[in-house]
């Protein structure tokens, strides 16, 4: 990348490549800052065992409940595709789902101090590399998984890594853009986090309703 960045001329040219790798140290972002669309569950119609008369319900009315068979109103326009069905979060305990969206804080805390420094020792360019190869895999196979505990060890690794991205390549790729660049391209690197949960909304309100659709942006990157 140090190569690619020194070979090429003007700040508009820095700037690009700059979004670009910007973007796959944040790409997770883009689940994170739209867990709870990933996690929100579908409108269920329910019924009694042995009746044929059919009412909603959420899942207070049948889970643990063998009297209740449910199934899930796919005709609802609030409907998306997404963890609920996957992993199976319906009648999961809350404290399980939360997991989803803070395990990664938890894996990223445990790296924080330390993996930084050894960058220092081991090469920061070293380290960066393989920080992103590792999260590509990880991204994979939580695109995939039909396992929450898969799921949620994918999200968490991704966290505990994160300081090799973030903490170690952030510097990195400062340091070899031009000096007199320098703010703008701290600013892109600003917008590209801040806007994924409006690039979320905008995706689920105009384009589809499919969350594994959405989560494969992030292979853009």
């Amino acid at each position: 990348m140090d190569e690619v960045l020194q070979s090429v001329s003007g700040p508009l040219s820095h700037l690009l490549i700059f979004f670009a790798v910007s973007g796959g140290i944040t790409s997770i972002l883009l689940v994170l800052n739209n867990v709870a669309l990933f996690e929100v569950v579908p409108h269920f119609t329910c019924s009694m065992v042995g009746s044929d008369e059919v009412f909603d319900c959420v899942e207070a009315n049948f889970c643990g409940n063998p009297n209740v068979t449910f199934w899930i109103d796919r005709e609802h326009p609030e409907l998306i595709y997404n963890w609920a069905e996957q992993i199976g979060l319906i009648c999961r305990p809350g404290w399980q789902v939360g997991m989803l969206g803070s395990v990664y804080f938890g894996g990223w805390c445990m790296t924080l101090l330390w993996m930084p420094q050894l960058s220092d020792r081991i090469g920061r360019k070293l380290m960066f590399s393989y920080s992103l190869a590792i999260s590509v895999v990880l991204f994979t196979i939580m695109q995939f998984t039909r396992s929450f505990n898969m799921m949620v060890l994918s999200i968490f690794l991704q966290g505990f890594f994160n300081s090799a991205k973030l903490g170690v390549g952030w510097p990195y790729l400062v340091e070899l853009v031009p000096i007199n660049t320098r703010s703008a391209h701290a600013g892109a690197f600003g917008i590209i986090g801040a806007t994924f949960g409006i690039i979320g909304a905008f995706f689920f309100m105009f384009l589809s309703n499919n969350a594994y659709t959405f989560c494969a942006i992030g292979y853009v990157f």
